[in-house]
């Protein structure tokens, strides 16, 4: 008869040492037969397993006594697998006695000829209440193992606080689209104005690349010139210091001699990294210049409001108009290239050296550059003989204007400005894009007639629909992962299973932002990757276990023989994918970073 080996084995040691007589064993209980009672001692018989026999009638020492047969119960398992039910499958018959650590039963006859006496056959206790398994000392399991096995609440409380620390680092994390971008570009840009392109390469371009190219910091140079302007972008090294890096790169370009002098002042800044969350589309029945005024404004409006950076694209770029009458130069003796070289001298920004030292020295640069027309009428270009001193505004007209034959934009026909709303790399999208609609709701409502705001370019859906998206065929993929682990494995594994895979990953999130990391689609990408192993771990420890308590081991002795046989195998599995991820974090750290390097981030947390 085939039994399921629910009950622990045990050494039934009152069998040798209470007995007066010797007990030999019998066939198996299968084979006997009510009609045939076994001549037993009666000071052996209550030592014999209660399971499978009656108490003696009678104390007497020489008489018989009946045995009662009862056929063993089979453990019904609360959560059978599936595919017991299915393919018809039943659990491992109980091995025979020469299989140490499995159940053996107890004898109920008389052994037969050429049959070896019982040596104290070690079995299972069998009470009215149930069984009870002799448990074995957790002697070769680990410190850790051992004491969440001993102390369950200690167990369970780890596992509600990385449930808590995981809920915790999910509202802390950034969500964003992409990965952030360590700085490493410095750009060098340089105007001169009517000139035209093949000037300013050869003689601004070309020079100030062969100064820049000698620096140690700078890895590779890239160079854009137009008609009259010029930028060239600097990447640095990995190891590089960015600030130290900026204050070489604008010393080097202010000594330089042979750059034409009617250039204007060359600009050197980091190029910053900021993502787009929307743009707002401003359009009217006004002209462009008439819309430039309310651009501006809901400019301001939205930097209050909290967003990090806003760019305004569509308005024709401005410049400064000088009008001077011929009579009026003529008067004062001045031609007009006198009177624009006067005014480029008193108009300019000028280094002033550095102070301090190290890296907390600082570039001193005196701002002597005019920036708007009411700054440029004030200048002083001209004493005359009586030693008073004439403004420009005196002389001329100062306006400022935008430039002719500027791309400009048009929405249904109508001119439009945009604004581009930026984040930096501390601000979440999804937290910039509510800051956003906020505005956007309290405007609409005071717009004047003809004028509307449209969203557009809205960059933040993309990672919340994709975040949707992953949480939806996440929740559908788990639930298959349910249902093929109820089917092929006991029904506690499978729930286990289930519990630790959510917990695994709130645990993994704690550390991954601490790490640094932020919700994208790279990072989201890795965790789908990462779930695939956290599931295999968790179906091999379970089912680890599960053997160890058909083998007669206790829930907690077996819980704890699993993980122990399973901890190196898991470990070492482990390993062996990071191991598989490392040519990509050595990729990833010769670049300095960049999107790659968070699959294996995630890899390492999960």
């Amino acid at each position: 008869m085939a039994s399921i080996a629910g009950i622990a084995s045990g050494a039934a040691s009152s069998v040798a040492a209470g007995a007066a007589s010797s007990v030999v064993a019998g066939p198996p209980p299968d084979e006997v037969s009510p009609q045939a009672p076994s001549r037993i001692s009666a000071q052996a018989a209550p030592s014999i397993c209660k399971y499978f026999m009656a108490p003696p009638s009678e104390p007497a020492s020489n008489q018989a006594a009946s045995i009662t047969h009862r056929a063993p119960r089979r453990e019904s398992l609360r959560f059978p697998p599936l595919a017991a039910t299915i393919f018809g499958t039943t659990r491992r018959k109980v091995a025979d006695s020469a299989n140490p650590g499995r159940h053996r039963r107890c004898p109920t006859q008389a052994p037969s000829r050429g049959e070896k006496p019982n040596e104290a056959i070690a079995c299972s206790r069998h009470r009215d209440a149930g069984t009870e398994s002799v448990k074995t000392p957790l002697v070769n399991t680990p410190r850790l193992i051992r004491i969440f096995v001993e102390h369950r609440l200690a167990s369970n409380l780890a596992m509600a606080l990385m449930v808590l620390a995981g809920a915790w680092a999910i509202s802390q994390l950034n969500v964003q689209l992409n990965p952030d971008q360590p700085p490493r570009f410095i750009n060098v840009s340089i105007a001169w104005r009517g000139a035209a392109a093949e000037d300013v390469e050869k003689l601004v371009t070309t020079p100030v690349e062969q100064q820049l190219r000698t620096l140690g910091e700078i890895r590779t140079l890239r160079s854009y010139t137009g008609n009259g302007y010029t930028n060239v972008s600097a990447r640095l090294e990995v190891d590089a210091d960015v600030g130290q890096a900026v204050e070489k790169i604008r010393q080097r370009v202010a000594n330089m001699q042979s750059l034409p002098a009617n250039i204007e002042p060359p600009q050197v800044a980091v190029s910053e990294w900021n993502e787009l969350v929307a743009s707002v589309l401003i359009t009217g029945p006004k002209t462009t210049e008439e819309i430039a005024p309310l651009a501006r404004r809901f400019e301001r409006e939205l930097l209050a409001s909290g967003a990090d950076k806003v760019e305004i694209s569509g308005l024709p770029a401005e410049e400064i108009a000088i009008q001077v009458n011929s009579r009026t130069l003529y008067e004062l003796g001045l031609s007009l290239d006198q009177l624009a070289e006067r005014i480029s001298r008193a108009s300019q920004d000028a280094p002033g050296g550095r102070i301090g030292r190290g890296q907390e020295a600082q570039q001193l640069r005196s701002l002597g550059q005019r920036r708007s027309a009411d700054e440029f009428a004030d200048l002083i270009v001209f004493n005359d003989v009586n030693g008073r001193s004439m403004r420009l505004g005196d002389i001329a007209t100062v306006t400022k204007r935008p430039r002719v034959d500027q791309p400009y934009t048009m929405m249904n026909g109508l001119p439009a400005v945009s604004l581009d709303v930026l984040r930096d790399v501390e601000t979440d999208s999804l937290t910039a894009a509510e800051h956003l609609r906020n505005w956007l709701s309290a405007t609409e409502g005071k717009l004047t007639e003809g004028v509307s705001l449209q969203l557009f370019q809205e960059a933040w859906r993309y990672i919340a629909d994709e975040i949707t998206i992953i949480l939806g065929n996440g929740l559908g993929g788990l639930m298959l992962v349910i249902v093929v682990l109820m089917v092929f494995l006991h029904g506690r594994v499978a729930f286990w299973v289930m519990v630790g895979i959510p917990v695994t990953f709130l645990a993994a999130l704690l550390g991954f932002y601490y790490a640094g990391g932020t919700i994208n689609l790279i990072s989201i990408i890795g965790m789908v990757m990462a779930l695939g192993i956290v599931v295999d771990d968790a179906i091999v420890v379970g089912e680890e276990a599960l053997t160890q308590h058909q083998r007669g081991l206790s829930a907690t002795d077996a819980a704890a023989a699993g993980a122990s046989r399973m901890f190196a195998p898991v470990v070492a599995s482990s390993i062996t994918t990071l191991c598989a991820f490392a040519p990509i974090v050595v990729m990833a750290a010769a670049e300095g970073g960049g999107n790659i390097m968070e699959i294996p981030m995630v890899m390492l947390f999960m």
